[in-house]
């Protein structure tokens, strides 16, 4: 590194005030003279840029031809699995609906007995435990086919909640008779 210094101070020329060698200002001229008219500034030149439908709407239509090859492509792939996830959809809806419906009445039933004798209550808890099933017996079956799986449970789901309900009116005419 010290050796590039030396070297460089020692060769340095561009401190000195040389000037141009002799002539070359006149012949700087003569060529500035010559090319004087291919000279030109822009700076009032108003710049003229591409046009709009280069720019934009080129760009544009691609983009949207793009996407609908891409969908055109894959929409037979993505119908194919939206009939499977529907079925599974339809299942699930009916799950939450039945649970829901369940949670609701077994909270009914539950509020009925916060004034029974202990024993009632157990009884009446046990008998609700007894109504409700568990439809997995059947669900978890693979000789099934997904459209009559959700059928039987449509109609599993319409007994057990009609059951809950007639169990919650005869609870709720034996606690008013009393």
């Amino acid at each position: 590194m010290d050796n590039l210094k030396d070297y460089v101070r020692l060769n340095d020329t561009s401190s000195t005030d040389a000037c141009l060698p002799e002539g070359d200002d006149e012949r700087f001229e003569r060529r500035y003279d010559a090319y004087r008219h291919r000279i030109k500034f822009r700076t009032n030149v108003r710049r003229r840029g591409k046009p709009f439908w280069v720019t934009i709407l080129l760009p544009a239509a691609a983009s949207l031809l793009l996407v609908f090859i891409v969908r055109l492509a894959v929409n037979p792939v993505a119908e194919k699995f939206a009939s499977a996830g529907e079925r599974r959809d339809s299942i699930s809806i009916a799950y939450r609906e039945h649970y829901g419906k369940v949670a609701l009445l077994a909270c009914q039933i539950s509020d009925l007995t916060a004034y029974m004798d202990y024993d009632d209550a157990v009884a009446v808890m046990e008998t609700m435990d007894d109504i409700l099933g568990n439809p997995d017996e059947f669900m978890d079956n693979p000789y099934l086919s997904e459209r009559r799986k959700l059928e039987m449970f449509e109609e599993y789901s319409r007994r057990e909640i009609s059951a809950l309900v007639r169990f919650k009116d005869r609870i709720t005419e034996t606690s008013d008779k009393k």
